[in-house]
C-alpha cells in the first residue's frame, strides 16, 4: 500500500491546508514586478449608471501585491520548495513556521499540492506605509493534491474566509509578517 494514497488520507491532510491556504492569497512578494507605491488619494467617482462599487487605488495595488505573493507561494508548494516558501515570510513569522511545517508534513507523505489558487473576494487597506501593509482580506482557495501512482484529489471546498494580513517590506520584497483570523 506504500506509494498509494487513498482519497481519505489525502482529504485528512487537506483540512489543515484549507485553513492556512487562505494565505495562498499571499504567495511570494519577492517579486521582479514593480511594487505598489504610496497611496494616491481616492479613486475617481464612477459615472452614473456604472457599477457603484468603486475600488480605491490602494486596494487595487494591495490586491496586486497579494496576488503576486500567492503565485510565488503556489509555486513553492507545487515544487516542494521549503526554502522558497520560508523566504516569503518575515523571519520568525508564526504563519511562516506553520506553512513550512505543513509543507514538510505533506512532502513526508509524498503529497504535492498543485494548482493552488486564491480568489480574492475583498481587500481593504487598513494601513499603508512604504514598509508595511495591513490588509483586511476575504478570500477562498482552490487546488488539488496528488501523489505518484494516485489520482489527483481536489482540495476540500473552501468557504470565504476573512483575515488580517500584515506584510512588511524587507530588502525590497514584500513578506508576510502575520496572519490573524
Amino acid at each position: 500500500m506504500s506509494g498509494v494514497v487513498t482519497a481519505v488520507a489525502v482529504l485528512a491532510g487537506l483540512a489543515g491546508l484549507a485553513g492556512l491556504a487562505g494565505l495562498a492569497g499571499l504567495t511570494g512578494l519577492a517579486g521582479d514586478r514593480p511594487e505598489p507605491g504610496p497611496a494616491a488619494g481616492p479613486a475617481p467617482a464612477s459615472p452614473r449608471g456604472a457599477d457603484q462599487t468603486a475600488v480605491s487605488r490602494p486596494a487595487v495595488q494591495a490586491a496586486a501585491v497579494l496576488h503576486a505573493w500567492d503565485v510565488r507561494r503556489a509555486h513553492a508548494w507545487s515544487d516542494g520548495d521549503l526554502a522558497g516558501l520560508r523566504a516569503l515570510y518575515v523571519p520568525g513569522s508564526r504563519a511562516g513556521k506553520r506553512d513550512t511545517s505543513m509543507l514538510r508534513a505533506w512532502l513526508r507523505r509524498g503529497l504535492r499540492v498543485q494548482g493552488l489558487s486564491t480568489q480574492l473576494l475583498r481587500v481593504r487597506v487598513r494601513e499603508h506605509t512604504p514598509g508595511r501593509l495591513v490588509l483586511s482580506v476575504t478570500d477562498r482557495v482552490a487546488g488539488f493534491a496528488d501523489a505518484p501512482g494516485a489520482a489527483p484529489v481536489a482540495l476540500p471546498a473552501d468557504l470565504p474566509t476573512q483575515r488580517l494580513v500584515v506584510l512588511q517590506r524587507d530588502a525590497g520584497r514584500w513578506r508576510v509578517a502575520a496572519v490573524r483570523a
